[in-house]
């Protein structure tokens, strides 16, 4: 499943000029990017679009995940103390058991940006109960779900 941030217009309708928000977006044009085509996304991927940072913002996430018992989700993606954490953040609070691929995450431009992602993924997220996984365990993960 992907996410993307996408509006119902150019007018950003959804969106309030001057909130924080809209200064991210400002800031950092790429968070509007669309999904990389690396990724090959095809009729049975199943793509959300959001209006937010959390990735169910807007769309039918939380009603999916419950529709098919889904009770773990893997995350990857950009930006990790924005659009990651938003979603870790929300998944948890939904009782949802919650893995973050640790070397599949971005996180936007930053003077110690190394530092500030190892120590959100292995001591913050860890707190709260997030399972960190290498993007080889995950995969290993998934070999062994049904």
């Amino acid at each position: 499943m992907f996410t993307t941030l996408a509006f119902s217009s150019a007018a950003r309708p959804e969106l309030a000029g001057g909130v924080p928000f809209a200064k991210l977006l400002e800031m950092f044009p790429a968070l509007s990017e669309q999904i990389d085509p690396a990724f090959r996304v095809d009729d049975k991927d199943v793509v959300l679009r959001k209006i937010r940072l959390y990735a169910g913002a807007g769309n039918a996430l939380e009603q999916i995940l419950r529709t098919h018992k889904i009770d773990t989700v893997v995350l990857s993606g950009m930006s990790l103390s924005a659009v990651v954490m938003a979603t870790v953040y929300r998944l948890i609070d939904l009782d949802h058991h919650v893995v973050v691929i640790a070397d599949n995450v971005l996180e936007l431009p930053g003077d110690n940006q190394a530092a500030e992602v190892k120590h959100v993924l292995l001591a913050l997220l860890r707190r709260i109960g997030v399972q960190v996984v290498s993007l080889e365990e995950a995969l290993q993960m998934l070999g062994k779900s049904s």
